[in-house]
């Protein structure tokens, strides 16, 4: 499951890439943080 979860993270981040900035403050969060990034909720800065 989190190799599924992590493959769904990079597919969102490749594919939003454009409009990364958009979704940085609401779905950022809950995607990539739980998938190749560390859980850290007061971080949600991605680079």
């Amino acid at each position: 499951m989190a190799a599924e979860m992590r493959r769904r993270g990079d597919e969102l981040d490749v594919e939003l890439a454009p409009s990364k900035r958009l979704i940085n403050c609401s779905l950022t969060p809950y995607f990539l943080n739980n998938s190749h990034y560390i859980r850290t909720s007061s971080d949600t800065t991605i680079s």
